[in-house]
């Protein structure tokens, strides 16, 4: 009675029957399937780990470390091969002027070997190889640019303002998609680039990379053991090379205190023994400006390199003929680039006013203003032409040559 009722409902629903019978043979297959194919993808994974040289364990310190760290990490028992590394996270300028960060490495010997996809690894510090998950082929060719909205202390970590795309690779650090988080910008990381060590401009790794001689197959117990055996030691080194660290650049620091001291008490005795003997010891002037007034250019320099990033501050003063400032000028003065380069900003430090930084137009404040010339992308001249009501235009040129600094076409 109760299997003629069960065939009676199957009968009435049996798409249900048949859907529901599916999704259950589908999950199983599914499961089969993974279990099957387990041993594979550890194998693959294995096999990828090995030819990379993926690290085992990777050592941070806040103060960094030096080259006798490294040495000392690599003549740790267990440990097969030890290497320094720089990192550096970095805002970048999109191709629609937008901003997003990439996170550097310096491409280090024989450990974390990226996979080449397309075009060739870099040969000068000013080329690198970008993430495939991020850019293309296509991008070869093109150049990464740092932008201006990174800090100064971001900036003194890369040695040049632009990178240039030589390759397009794979890294074995990032098996998934996410590329990690980060303090700057909109706290993402949307891809990483490799560079020559120099392509920084650090006075320390920021990180230190140990293979162990005894690993093992990946996720298998005996990797687990041996990398548990080694925690301790790495971990006890790494508190005792950054307390020595630690001791060394506050013994460096002192004896820098100690020098300004000294000589800071050598002036004073001079300064004391000239004084006693009633020699002159200091004179100043106090000059008053002339009749004529004029308009002063000093550029802070008169050569940028023509890569859309290097600046120029000219300064702008309303004086006399000898150059010296008439505080009491306080005119509006007009700004003209002309050439290669562009007006990035023009103003002073008037503390309140309703003109912008962005205009070309600004009033001086006790006579000084300020302008910032950006330089553009092709070698040449700019011309910069300042003038201001009942005084002479004045023109001052800045002459933009091809960066150096750049990687080679």
């Amino acid at each position: 009675m109760l299997l003629k009722t069960v065939f009676r409902e199957i009968r009435r629903s049996l798409g249900r029957y048949l859907a529901i019978f599916a999704i259950v043979a589908l999950g199983v297959g599914f499961l089969n399937g993974l279990r099957v194919t387990k041993a594979a993808m550890l194998k693959t994974l294995n096999e990828y780990a090995a030819r990379s040289n993926l690290f085992d364990y990777e050592m941070i310190s806040t103060l960094g470390f030096t080259q006798s760290d490294v040495d000392a990490f690599a003549a740790l028992s267990g440990v097969r091969d030890a290497v320094g590394s720089y990192s550096a996270d970095m805002i970048t300028v999109n191709k629609d002027g937008g901003d997003s960060v990439l996170k550097a490495f310096s491409l280090t010997d024989g450990v974390n070997m990226p996979e080449l996809i397309a075009g060739r690894m870099p040969q000068s510090a000013g080329e690198c190889v970008a993430d495939a998950n991020r850019f293309s082929e296509s991008d070869i060719g093109g150049t990464i640019v740092l932008s201006d909205s990174n800090s100064s202390d971001t900036m003194e970590q890369f040695a040049f303002r632009q990178y240039r795309i030589v390759g397009i690779v794979k890294s074995v650090t990032y098996i998934n998609f996410e590329r990690g988080s980060t303090s700057l910008a909109n706290g993402v990381v949307s891809g990483f680039v490799y560079l020559l060590p120099s392509g920084f401009q650090m006075s320390a790794y920021t990180e230190i990379y140990v293979t162990l001689e005894n690993g093992g197959y990946v996720y298998s117990q005996e990797y687990d053991d041996n990398s548990a055996a080694m925690e301790t030691p790495l971990k006890d080194l790494v508190t005792e090379r950054a307390e020595e660290r630690y001791e060394q650049l506050k013994t460096d620091g002192q004896s820098q205190i100690d020098k300004a001291k000294e000589k800071l008490a050598d002036g004073q005795k001079e300064y004391d023994a000239q004084k006693a003997d009633g020699e002159e010891t200091g004179r100043s002037r106090l000059v008053s400006a002339g009749k004529e007034t004029v308009i002063s250019l000093t550029p802070e320099k008169k050569v940028l390199y023509a890569n859309g990033q290097d600046l120029c501050f000219l300064n702008i003063g309303i004086t006399d003929r000898n150059g010296i400032v008439k505080s009491s000028q306080d005119r509006k003065l007009s700004v003209t680039v002309t050439g290669g380069g562009t007006l990035q900003a023009f103003g002073s430090a008037r503390p309140t006013m309703a003109e912008n930084f962005t205009g070309t137009e600004h009033t001086a404040y006790y006579g000084r203003a300020l302008a910032v010339i950006r330089a553009g992308y092709r070698p040449g001249i700019i011309r910069v032409e300042v003038t201001g009501p009942d005084l002479e235009k004045q023109t001052v040129v800045i002459e933009t040559i091809s960066d150096q600094r750049e990687a080679a076409e």
